[in-house]
């Protein structure tokens, strides 16, 4: 087990969880506060997998790998979800015929929707991980 592993990505983690936050209380940028809470919880999800010695993972859809792990289904929808904005919240796209901008792409409901569920994530993941390493 790579414990300086885990704790780099939990530290991380914690950090784009509070980005997100912070953004979104700005009530600006939610393009940008829905990919730092997808990275949170990217982030913890590699850290529970490098708990379970599994790393090197480079991908950013990663929920059919933790699936393996638990069993909590809501966990797993969630971080589903958020894998479904990693290029949305990142690069311009088309509904239609119209091209949509990061920016112009979410309200503030799917903002802290997406906030929610990266929260989620954090804390359920959080206390398998620091239970695992006897914190």
């Amino acid at each position: 087990m790579d414990r300086e592993l885990i704790q780099a990505f939990k530290r991380s983690a914690r950090s784009d969880l509070e980005l997100a936050a912070e953004l979104f209380e700005k009530g600006k940028y939610n393009y940008a506060s829905v990919f730092y809470s997808q990275q949170s919880a990217e982030k913890i999800s590699k850290s529970y997998l490098a708990c379970r010695g599994i790393t090197g993972v480079r991908k950013h859809n990663i929920s059919g790998i933790l699936a393996r792990f638990i069993d909590k289904r809501d966990i797993i929808k969630d971080l589903q979800f958020l894998e479904s904005h990693v290029t949305k919240s990142r690069y311009p796209f088309r509904i239609e015929r119209r091209l949509v901008s990061p920016p112009d792409a979410y309200t503030r409901e799917e903002t802290e929707l997406a906030l929610t569920k990266a929260r989620n994530i954090f804390n359920y993941l959080i206390e398998k991980i620091n239970r695992k390493i006897g914190e």
